[in-house]
């Protein structure tokens, strides 16, 4: 939600430019496209063949392409070469970037990309009745085209509950034992396919056996790379999992490279309890292997070591834990923090820049002033902390205060707030205690009654010191999921952890008003 509001205030994709292009692949291409100024979408013509690219309400670009009676839908990245924008199929050899990849494409997967998109065109065409009928019938050919991908999806799921076979990289073509009310479906002596589809849970588990006859997750263990039926693929491998440096792979215990879903899954409470309904519905024989895996997976867990990276992905600074085997080469240690070569001189970008020393009576004065600030919405805690963050460090320079920005990620608990959260930022000030030292004194009517020390602030959340990192910008937002806390303190132009580009002073102050403003709504 915070990042929709973002992307449509600052207008970061140029979609209404009148030349356009789409490039789906190096054979297909359109050259002849409409943008229309009202309707978020591009569409193309070449020959009988059409491409569709829209932003959807999450301001996503999404594309289909529909050739010879088949649709195809993609992933879009714009390039805008001498203000002239070209929207790729994000596959191309022409945009390198990693993405965040899950590790298998399955139903649940297709299914959502289907409803996200179907959900983004029933609004284009909404917006088309009123503004651009031109454009309608073409609409509404991409909805139809959505509806019968997602019939053709369900055909495939249906009919695997039936017949279902998988592929491994090792062992070939294997049958699977269907004859069973146990959703965990035996493939073979090494595989098992965990097939529910009332549940949405599409899982492969592959492992070897050791010399007692145990399932084993070994590091060589050969995986499934594709469960299909007559009718079409029901789970296929994403080959860039492996290699992108934003997927969960690196946070897995070696053992489990060739499992890193399944280890996760063992590693969800709730995964737990649904193993616990459907193993009474399953053999003896698959019972002792699954309780002999899930006790190996915990067993891994707690011999793990993770650590703080902060490397460049994609050109832009990015954090996260990852199990310490699997740290880039000649990465080098600064606090709490690994960074890689690139990754430590971007981060001098982001250092503590404030100038000057306050008095407790200044540093009380900003505190109440900010706490009467109506547009900061105070009483919708639940979100927004960067966007008041923003505002507040605004108004601080305004009074000739120029502040810091402090970060925390991790399970974060506040009376203030009911619900825990993984992430918070408040600025920071640095104040004459009169005794000739400065203290650093973080200003945040979240969570304080008045300006408090970065201990202080970490305790009203519920941090515990023994499970703290002083970590250098960005701090990582899965350190929730490892069991871990992060403290950062960053200059004041830093705005979201997760912001891929560097805003401007104006562009921060518009997207935080906006922000907060659409909060401010739901609290009428």
């Amino acid at each position: 939600m915070t990042k929709n509001i973002i992307l449509l205030v600052l207008s970061i994709f140029s979609i209404y430019s009148h030349a356009t292009s789409v490039v789906f692949s190096d054979d297909l291409s359109f050259d002849n496209c409409k943008a229309p100024s009202k309707v978020p979408v591009v569409v193309c013509e070449n020959g009988g063949k059409r491409a569709i690219v829209q932003i959807n309400s999450r301001g996503h670009l999404l594309g289909l392409v529909t050739e010879g009676g088949t649709s195809k839908t993609f992933a879009v990245k714009q390039i805008v070469e001498n203000g002239v924008p070209t929207y790729y199929n994000s596959l191309s050899d022409k945009i390198n970037e990693e993405r965040a990849t899950s590790e298998f494409t399955t139903p649940i997967t297709k299914l959502q990309e289907i409803a996200e998109r179907k959900k983004s065109i029933e609004q284009a065409i909404e917006i088309a009745k009123k503004e651009d009928s031109n454009i309608l019938e073409d609409l509404e050919d991409f909805d139809s085209d959505l509806d019968d991908s997602l019939n053709k999806l369900k055909s495939v799921v249906a009919q695997a509950s039936n017949l279902l076979w998988v592929n491994t990289k090792k062992d070939g073509n294997i049958h699977c034992e269907m004859s069973t009310k146990c959703p965990i479906k035996k493939c073979g002596d090494n595989h098992f396919f965990i097939f529910d589809p009332s549940r949405n849970i599409f899982m492969p588990i592959n492992y070897t056996r050791d010399s007692r006859g145990n399932a084993k997750f070994t590091k060589s263990d050969s995986q499934i790379t594709i469960a299909r039926t007559m009718n079409g693929a029901v789970l296929e491998l994403n080959d860039d999992y492996k290699t992108s440096r934003l997927t969960a792979a690196r946070k897995a215990p070696q053992n489990l490279q060739s499992n890193p879903t399944a280890y996760f899954s063992f590693q969800d409470a709730r995964f737990s309890d649904y193993l616990k309904t459907i193993i009474p519905h399953c053999s003896e024989n698959i019972k002792d292997d699954i309780i002999s895996l899930g006790v190996q997976t915990n067993n891994e867990r707690a011999n793990l070591d993770f650590v703080h990276l902060v490397e460049v992905v994609n050109g832009t600074i990015n954090s996260q834990y990852i199990n310490k085997k699997f740290l880039p080469k000649n990465s080098c240690r600064d606090g709490d923090s690994y960074y890689t070569a690139e990754s430590y001189k971007e981060s001098q970008e982001f250092v503590p820049r404030s100038s000057g020393v306050i008095s407790w009576k200044k540093a009380g004065e900003l505190f109440d002033k900010a706490k009467k600030m109506k547009e900061l919405t105070w009483r919708y805690t639940a979100d927004g902390c960067y966007a008041r963050a923003e505002l507040m460090v605004n108004m601080m320079e305004e009074e000739g205060v120029i502040a810091d920005k402090a970060w925390t990620s991790g399970y974060l608990k506040s009376k203030s707030s009911p619900h825990p959260w993984s992430y918070h930022v408040a600025p920071v000030v640095y104040v004459n205690n009169g005794r000739g030292h400065v203290q650093k004194m973080i200003i945040d009517p979240a969570v304080a009654n008045g300006p408090v020390e970065p201990d202080e602030w970490l305790r009203l959340m519920g941090v515990n010191e023994k499970n703290l990192d002083q970590v250098g910008f960005p701090p990582s937002l899965d350190a929730v999921s490892v069991g871990r806390n992060t403290f950062t303190i960053s200059d004041r132009s830093t705005f979201h952890p997760q912001d891929k580009t560097r805003l401007t002073k104006e562009q921060r102050v518009t997207a935080a008003r906006a922000l907060l403003a659409d909060l401010g709504n739901r609290l009428q």
